[in-house]
This record gives structure tokens, sequence and C-alpha cells, in this order.
């Protein structure tokens, strides 16, 4: 029995339905996902490399289906797939659209865009995170590379929904490295609606200042980042590179100088909500994170205090 599909196969069951396998469009650690077609619908399949999934995933991936997407930005899981040739098993998805770019590829300036589009796609990310949270499910993963937004218009697409579980229930995905709440890090909590609150407030944080909350001199003194570096400035000693009440991790100018130049650029209201993310929501992580609404509301009110040049078009506060 073969482990993947070929392009230009029909593959499926009687009972999951038939899919043309078009094209491959990327490979990661669980398995490949490949662009399909059922019956003229342009569609995503994701089909998991045999052994890489636990037990539970199939079985976690079947009520994901089954409970349905908390929002049309979610590329959700639409169907559990199952072929008698192949081993193992995969699920179809709505196929991303290529208005969309990866927020790895926004950081490293490969595409412009504009602080209302951001303020939008801040927004938005705080409104579908809700939106999953409320029907009592937890990510357990959110980092750039599952994140896509619209460049333009700040529309959203979130990706890799199938690692999302119940909230309070294990999970064989514990996060992703520097987007990892500390408790996590340590060792002390399975991921919850609390740990993606922290990993959201972590990649709001990469949009608006273009490098990570707790990479300052600390990081900067560590010749080797390993698994114990990783462990001491994300969980055992975090540090907000602004806190007001200790300076030991200020950005170091000429190498961490994105978050230096942009902490100046923004509005009070939005450095004391980063703010209080970075110190009270580390301290008690129970009480102190920033909760979804909130960031609507800071993003809202971003949005409305953004001014345009009348000569240039350009934006500022």
């Amino acid at each position: 029995m073969k482990e993947m599909p070929n392009v230009g196969e029909k593959i499926g069951s009687s009972e999951s339905g038939f899919y043309l396998v078009e094209k491959e469009l990327g490979e990661g650690g669980q398995g490949a996902v490949y662009q399909v077609n059922c019956e003229g619908s342009p569609m995503a399949l994701k089909w998991f490399f045999p052994g890489k999934t636990p037990p539970e995933h199939r079985n976690n991936l079947d009520r994901l289906i089954t409970k349905g997407s908390p929002s049309g930005s979610f590329l959700w899981p639409e169907a559990l797939i199952t072929d008698p040739d192949i081993d193992n098993y995969g699920y179809v998805m709505p196929l991303y659209s290529d208005r969309f770019i990866g927020l790895g590829d926004l950081l490293k300036r490969k595409v412009n865009t504009t602080f209302k589009a951001t303020a939008k796609a801040g927004f938005n990310l705080a409104h579908n995170f809700l939106q999953l949270h409320s029907k009592g499910l937890c990510y357990a993963d959110i980092n750039l590379g599952n994140v896509r937004i619209e460049p333009v218009t700040g529309e959203v697409q979130i990706c890799d929904n199938d690692n999302c579980i119940f909230n309070g229930e294990r999970s064989s995905v514990v996060g992703t490295s520097r987007f990892k709440a500390p408790e996590i890090v340590m060792g002390k909590s399975n991921p919850n609606i609390q740990s993606d609150l922290f990993s959201l407030s972590v990649l709001l944080f990469y949009m608006f200042f273009y490098g990570h909350p707790l990479d300052g001199q600390k990081e900067y003194d560590v010749h080797v980042l390993d698994v114990y570096a990783e462990e001491k400035l994300y969980g055992k000693e975090p540090v907000f590179i602004f806190d007001p009440d200790d300076d030991s991790n200020r950005p170091v100018p000429g190498y961490q100088d994105n978050p230096l130049v942009f902490w100046q650029t923004y509005p009070q209201f939005i450095k004391d909500i980063f703010t209080r993310a970075f110190t009270e929501g580390i301290r008690d992580p129970e009480h102190g994170r920033v909760r979804e609404t909130e960031w609507q509301d800071a993003m809202l009110r971003l949005h409305d205090s953004i001014i345009c040049c009348s000569n240039c078009g350009s934006q500022n506060f």
C-alpha cells in the first residue's frame, strides 16, 4: 500500500467522496497538502504521513468536523478522507486565496501594507479567535506560519486547524517556540484558551512592532539559543522589552531596531495594552491576559486614530 496520493489520480471512497489530485502545494512535518477538485470545486487536501499523528488525532479531527468552523476565516476541516489504496488518512478544507500572504513574508517586507490594514487585520484576528474560543475550542499553536492576511483590506485566513483541541483536553501539539506562554514553556500547563491569549498577543506584537516582545538585551547576550536558553528567556525569567519597572531587557540598538522605532510611532493606549499583555499577562495568566474583546476595542480605536497626509497620502497617528 502506498503512503501518499499521486498528482493526477482520483482518491477517496464512496463514503468520503472522490477527489482529483491536481497538484502538491507544500509539505510539512505531519503530511503534505494538495490542491484537489471535487465535481468542479477546488479544495485543499491535507494527507498525513503514516505514523506522524498520535492515535487520538483522527478522533479529534472527526469531532472538529462535526463541531463546524467558527467562522469563514478559518480554513476548517470539512470532511475526513480515506482511500483503500493509500495508507493513513487526510481531510479536505477550503483552498486558500492567493490574495493573502503569510505573516512571515510581511515581516520580511516582501509585501507592503498600511497602518489601517494592519489595524483591521489585528481586529479580525481577535474577532476570529474569540469565535473559536466561544465554541469551547483552543488553537494550541498560534504562530506566524498559521495566519495569512490580505495586505490591502486586512482580511485574515487561519490555517492548520486540525490541531485545535477542546479546551481543557490534552494536546499532542504544545505550541511553537517563542509563541508559547511561559507556563507552557515550563511544562506547568497544557495549551488552553489562556495560553492562546498570550500567543495572540505575541502575534499582534510582531505585526505592529516587527520584533518579539521578550527579545531584548537578554536575548542579545545569548550566544547559543538552545532549549535551555529558550526556557530561561521565555519561561523562567521573561521580561518585556518595554517593561516600565524593569529596564534590564531593553532592545539593543543596531540589533533590535524595529521595536525601538515603532514603539515611538504608536499612540500611548496601544503601548499600554501591550505593556499589560507582557507584564500582568505574564505574572497572572488567569486574570492578567488581554481578552479578545479588549484587542478588538484597541484595534478599532487605533484604526480611527489614523490620519492621511493631504499631499502624499502617508498614514500617521
